[in-house]
């Protein structure tokens, strides 16, 4: 069992060496915008960027985004100058969109319900971008079973992929411990305490504004002190609320 969870934890590491950041694009709408040398509006204009020429999205800063022009120029976009870009689709662009990504210093808080080895399970999740793909997460857990009920903490490393504004692949690794409780009604309760490690795939899908849906399967590796570890699957749906 050991080996197997290893070798998933493999598989996941190369698929999130191959989610590079492909940054968003916007075409001009507009007669031109204007870009800055800096983020602010104390830096020196550098470019007027004319209708229907596309812009490549590179970083944020604050209220101000580093875009990229068709010929290799860079400068700095106001939010302010988003209306006057259209998406792709040919959508009408604007700063929701571009704020539908949580990235570097940002939160997450999440609340989730689902199943946990066929239990009822609640969960909550806290977590701080790291970078605009990385976040670092800390979870709190619990599942409610007919002869014990489960308790973990830990926390994990997780990989946001971007397949477009809406949808972001999960993969994250994680680690922590887990204190099962037998019910009062059952002989000689004994609780346990075990480490666990775990592997995370799942889906960020956003709603509307800092909100998302998050869809998740976690797979649990408990560490036990017998010869052989025990596996428990989890799936999970849960709101998440940008901070």
């Amino acid at each position: 069992m050991k080996m197997g969870f290893f070798a998933v934890i493999a598989a996941l590491l190369s698929c999130m060496q191959g989610f590079a950041a492909d940054p968003d694009s916007a075409r001009v709408d507009a007669a031109f915008v204007q870009l800055f040398a800096g983020p602010g509006p104390g830096y020196p204009q550098r470019q007027f960027i004319d209708h229907d020429h596309d812009l490549r999205f590179l970083r944020q800063r604050t209220d101000w985004f580093q875009v990229e022009a068709e010929d290799g120029t860079r400068g700095w976009l106001p939010a302010a100058s988003l209306d006057r870009l259209r998406s792709s689709s040919g959508a009408l662009f604007g700063l929701d969109q571009q704020r539908q990504q949580l990235g570097r210093g940002t939160f997450e808080a999440n609340v989730a319900s689902g199943s946990f080895g066929g239990s009822q399970s609640f969960s909550t999740l806290l977590g701080f971008g790291l970078s605009d793909l990385l976040r670092a997460e800390l979870t709190l857990g619990q599942a409610l079973g007919q002869f014990s009920s489960i308790y973990h903490a830990g926390v994990q490393l997780g990989h946001f992929g971007r397949y477009g504004r809406k949808h972001q692949p999960v993969f994250a690794l994680g680690f922590g411990t887990m204190k099962i409780k037998p019910a009062a009604n059952i002989v000689s309760t004994v609780d346990r305490q075990d480490d666990y490690l775990k592997v995370v795939a799942g889906l960020r899908r956003h709603i509307s504004g800092r909100f998302f849906m998050r869809f998740e399967y976690n797979h649990y590796l408990i560490l036990t002190s017998r010869d052989d570890n025990d596996a428990i699957n989890e799936w999970k749906l849960g709101v998440s609320a940008g901070l």
